[in-house]
């Protein structure tokens, strides 16, 4: 891997042995039939797997190696630790972990890249899959899951700076929750009013806004040179709060687009009807069968909304930039056996 060093030395960076990184992994199948008669057998099957790592040494002197990213998202190795580690720019907070808001009214960004706790890699993957048997006809479900690992959704960072999902909907007028404010003329400061009041004199342009809201947080007070904290009160527009979502330099992105990749997902279903033994005889066959099926049905559970987290596209595997359409086979066969 390309290490940075000091350009004193004619070069920018040298390549080093990374160091010694230990990989293994878990597989767990477990199969059984809790019914099965003459007439009819329930089969179900279940798998688990994963794949672990550590970091358990780097090259001398170092203890932590940057491995991908930008200056939004970075991915990590550090020693002791999973790799894959992401790190990016937290919200700054206050002592007591809430967000501190700056003064024009919108969080901010802490100055230097932080560990998130999140890592790109899952905890575990695998699928739960059901077969009922009965005369000649065979019915079978598919489910898979993938828990743990984490990704920055792109397409929901824009999808809420362009407004047009519904976690954009709340404080756009009265209806959704927005506050009534007036801008005063002096100083352009927004000031709480009422929904049904007309203007005051001192409103610029005598209008009364309806798109306000209060981001949760604190903001930061200086007091005689003592730093305390006071709850938010600053007004902004709910379209201005929103759009801060919307940035193309790979830079400053909210750490809150940043999903936990969690989901089961019903995968298959189909029907098998095998014709009678005698059926196949009569036209020289050893087995002919019907089948009908539907892959792709949809999520029973996901933590990355709007999109579908099996098809995105990106640079890196933590970084989800768009995705294809979402494609759902339906499939009709005959099997023939000679």
């Amino acid at each position: 891997m390309q290490q940075p060093i000091t350009p004193a030395t004619g070069y920018t960076a040298a390549k080093i042995n990374t160091g010694n990184v230990k990989n293994w992994g878990l597989e767990l199948m477990v199969k059984g039939a809790p019914v099965a008669t003459k007439k009819y057998r329930w089969d179900l099957t279940f798998t688990a797997a994963n794949q672990f790592s550590k970091v358990v040494k780097l090259y001398p002197g170092i203890t932590q190696k940057f491995i991908d990213g930008n200056q939004g998202f970075q991915v990590w190795a550090k020693e002791g630790q999973r790799i894959g580690e992401i790190r990016a720019y937290d919200y700054k907070r206050d002592p007591a972990g809430n967000r501190i808001v700056a003064a024009n009214g919108f969080y901010a960004l802490s100055d230097e890249v932080t560990s998130t706790g999140k890592n790109v890699n899952p905890k575990v993957f695998g699928g739960v899959y059901s077969d009922f048997s009965f005369k000649g006809f065979n019915f079978h479900f598919g489910i898979d899951y993938k828990f743990g690992g984490s990704i920055f959704s792109y397409t929901n960072n824009y999808l809420m700076g362009t407004g047009v999902i519904k976690a954009s909907l709340h404080g756009r007028d009265e209806a959704t929750g927005g506050m009534a404010y007036y801008e005063d003329n002096a100083t352009g400061a927004k000031v709480a009013w009422e929904h049904n009041k007309p203007a005051p004199a001192n409103a610029r342009d005598g209008i009364v806004y309806h798109d306000g809201i209060v981001l949760d947080g604190v903001k930061e007070v200086n007091a005689g040179g003592t730093v305390k904290y006071e709850r938010n009160d600053v007004i902004v527009a709910a379209p201005a709060y929103y759009q801060t979502y919307i940035n193309d330099n790979s830079t400053s992105w909210p750490p809150d687009r940043l999903f936990k990749n969690d989901y089961i997902k019903l995968r298959e279903i189909s029907i098998d009807y095998a014709l009678p033994a005698k059926v196949s005889n009569m036209l020289k066959l050893q087995k002919l069968s019907l089948t009908a099926a539907v892959r792709n049905l949809g999520y029973l559970y996901k933590t990355v909304p709007n999109i579908d987290p099996e098809s995105a596209l990106g640079a890196q595997g933590y970084i989800e930039n768009s995705f294809y359409p979402s494609i759902r086979s339906f499939i009709f066969g005959v099997n023939v056996s000679f």
